[in-house]
Parts: structure tokens; sequence; C-alpha cells
């Protein structure tokens, strides 16, 4: 094979002339080993071409050198080399030529499994296996469970009697349980059961090996276990009073909605005002646990606080002040969460208390004469006269509301308001519920036609 690259200098040409040599002798695995290193220096020099032509040599030379191994049936050794040149490919761009060589990889460590069981280098068959399964787990075969105790049953593989091939045999089970059972704390057992293994396995110089051949298995699991995992969704519903009075108590109460399949945990909720609005107790809520599809009130007690709002020019009746809510919370996979809803405007009424009530009688005064045309049109002779004489009743407490206000006297007259209110409200009721009148005698009838008999 022509390794030919041009213009060299002399530690260049020292190492072209042992690459040749180790051709010579068909020492393939370790004039792949040259090959690379050359082609690094290449790569940093800048002279990308030559560097890239040696790597493509190095993949030829290491498949040369799978052909030796299989001829001397040393399994391991074929899957390593297999992997080796599968993952030069890919670094090449070369992705579709690397995944053959991967399966096939992964095939001869089964053999090689097989192999060191004949040897009883038990530590050995038993890593070959592990890599073998986690591999194919890796190409999204995840039914490996009866295989794995097959295994185990065979070669009487216990945590007494073998506890190291024991742990290593565990691996894929916790794997497939954590993607099964979607327990992302399983799948993390399995890496730090893996991590562990590896540093004991170094001394036998296989750890690592192990480690880079199965890497893109849990890659490939922690993808499977999240497309499995119903996540939550949440909105917020904000409620408050359409206005609020200078320094009276009022509520705001929000409502949060989980409308996911998943579950949300230690949530957060703060209520966010400005001046004038001052929260009475708390602004924050904690809610430890927030199931799927369900629904969860708080209320927060606020009132105004400072000098009472001025209008700020005429038939101005009224202040707007923003609140927003924050919410925050975590997932299953402890990933954290954060939503702030749209301001809400509350409205502080900027009108005088005496103004406001005055507004309110004057809105009085009109509905009892709605009320009393209604009990004109719908009832009867005697029921309209007494219904006539209750109206009066209100008439009568809406001035002496008035008369209150103008002794300075709020709170009475907020009180005949309220008293007001109640008694529209049952008159209101009252004639809704009335049938439509009969006509009372003959002399209500219509006249007869000229031709009537």
């Amino acid at each position: 094979m022509g390794t030919h690259l041009g213009k060299l200098d002399t530690n260049e040409e020292q190492m072209m002339e042992e690459l040749e040599g180790l051709l010579k002798q068909k020492s393939f695995t370790r004039a792949a080993e040259k090959a690379l290193h050359l082609g690094d220096k290449f790569e940093k020099r800048g002279e990308k071409e030559k560097a890239l032509k040696l790597k493509k040599q190095a993949v030829d030379f290491l498949l040369k050198a799978k052909d030796q191994h299989i001829k001397r049936k040393s399994w391991k050794l074929v899957a390593n080399t297999l992997f080796h040149a599968a993952k030069l490919l890919r670094n090449l761009d070369r992705s579709g030529e690397a995944l053959p060589l991967i399966k096939s990889g992964t095939e001869y460590l089964s053999k090689a499994a097989e192999e060191y069981l004949v040897w009883q280098d038990l530590e050995k068959a038993t890593m070959c296996f592990v890599t073998f399964i986690l591999l194919k787990m890796a190409s999204k075969d995840f039914e490996v469970k009866e295989e794995v105790e097959n295994f185990r049953s065979k070669i009487g593989i216990s945590e007494l009697s073998h506890p190291k091939e024991n742990s290593m045999l565990e691996i894929p089970i916790i794997l497939t349980e954590s993607v099964e059972k979607t327990d992302l704390a399983l799948l993390e057992k399995a890496k730090e059961l893996t991590y562990s293994l590896i540093k004991d396995l170094c001394i036998s110089e296989v750890g690592v090996w192990v480690f880079e051949k199965t890497e893109d298995t849990f890659i490939v699991a922690e993808k499977r276990l999240r497309d499995k995992i119903k996540f939550p969704k949440v909105k917020l519903q904000v409620e408050f009073p359409n206005e609020i009075i200078h320094a009276e108590e009022f509520d705001v109460t929000i409502k949060i909605l989980n409308e996911g399949e998943g579950n949300a945990q230690n949530m957060q909720l703060e209520l966010n005002t400005k001046e004038p609005l001052t929260v009475i107790e708390t602004n924050k809520a904690t809610i430890d646990a927030f199931n799927a599809e369900e629904t969860i009130s708080k209320s927060f007690k606020l009132t105004t606080t400072g000098p009472p709002p001025s209008p700020s020019g005429e038939g101005d009746t009224g202040t707007e002040i923003p609140i927003t809510v924050t919410v925050t919370w975590e997932d299953i996979l402890d990933t954290k969460h954060r939503i702030e809803s749209s301001p809400s405007f509350i409205t502080l009424n900027t009108l005088s208390e005496t103004k406001r009530l005055e507004n309110i009688l004057e809105k009085m005064k009109d509905k009892i004469t709605e009320i009393t045309a209604i009990i004109e049109e719908k009832t009867l002779k005697e029921l309209n006269s007494l219904l006539k004489n209750i109206i009066k009743i209100p008439g009568s407490l809406v001035e002496e509301a008035y008369k209150s206000l103008e002794k300075g006297e709020q709170k009475y007259a907020n009180y005949k308001i309220n008293l007001i209110t109640k008694l529209l409200n049952e008159i209101e009721n009252f004639l809704e519920n009335l049938p439509t009148p009969a006509p009372e005698n003959v002399e209500n009838l219509p006249a007869q036609s000229p031709n009537d008999d």
C-alpha cells in the first residue's frame, strides 16, 4: 500500500520508514497507530490533506488487523479493532460505513465471552458479555433481561460467589428497569455502577475499554426514558374585585391549573404588587405536590395604604394598579421551571367616599323608578296597590341615606344602602316569579265585533 506523502522533514521521514517496515511485517495494528500519530503531526501543522490520507490508511490497516485476529480466533481483539475502525470512520464523517462495523463488533463480543469462559476467566467473560448486551441496547434493543439471567445461571454467578461479575450483570438489568419504570434515579445508579467498575477494572486493563464502548447506551436509555416522562403544564388565573375602595380589605385569588399529564413539586407562588397596594400577611405560598389535572386556589388579603387617591381630572373615577404572579416548580426530573402572569389591573376608586355613596344612591333611585313601572304593568289592582306601598320603603331609605351623608355620617349611609339593596333584590325576585295577570271581569274583555251574534 502506497504511503507517499511528498516532502517530509527528517523526523517524519524516519516515522514513514517505520510505518513501511510495520506494513512489511504485516503488523497492521501498530501500523494504524503509527499512521494516526503521523496524521496528527500533519494536522497540527495545517497540512489537512496529508492528515486525512493517513487517517484513511489507518482505517484500512485496522481492517487488515481484524482479519488477522479472526484467523487467530482472538474474538475480543476482533471486536476492539472493529470498534476502533468505526470510531475513525465517524470522525471522517463516514458514519454509514461505521454502523456495520459496530454491529459486527458487537457480535464478536458475544464470541469473546464464550472464549474467556473456556479459559475460565469469569471477569473478562462477564465484561465482554455485558458490553455485548449494552451495545445491543444502544441499538434500541432493550429486551435483554432473559439473556442476562441465562448467562448468570449458565456460569453460576451470584452476589456472594462473584460480587464483581454479579455487579457487572446488574448494569443492563438496572438500565432496563429505569426505562420501564421511567425512573431517572435508576439510570443514574446504572451509570454510577459502571463508573465504579471501571475504576476496579482498570487494574486488569479492560475498564476504560468497557466504558468507551457503552457510552452510547446511556444516551439512548436516557432519551427513551425522557420520551416516556409525562410533564406538568401549569396555567394561572387571577381573580379580584372589579373595583376596590381605599383602605378597605379585599381578596386576590390565584387559581393554578395543571393541564399536563405529569405532576409538579416544590411549587412556590409569589404575588407581586406595587404601592399603594399592600399584602396584609404574606405574598407567598408553597404547594409541595401538584398532581396532573388538578386545580389549586390560593387567596391573599390586600388593602391600600397611604393618603387616599385624588381624581386626576373631571370624569376620572378610578386608577389602575398592576399585579403579577410568579410561580416556580420542579418536574419529575428535578428540572426547575418558572412562569409569570401578564399584569392584571385592579381599579382603585378615586372618588371621595361621600361622592361614591351619592352615586350609588342615584342609581338606586333609577332602580326604584324602574321597578315601579314593572309593578304597574304586571300586577292586578289589589296587588298593585300593595306593592306600590312596599316600594315606598326603599324610597324613604334613600332619602334618609342622603340626610346621613349631609351630616357626615357615612357609616350610617352605607348601612342604609346595604338595606336598600336587599329590599330591591327581594322585590325584583318576587316580580320575576309572578304569573301573567288574567282579565279581572267581563268589562276588561275586548268589545264584540258588529258582525258577531
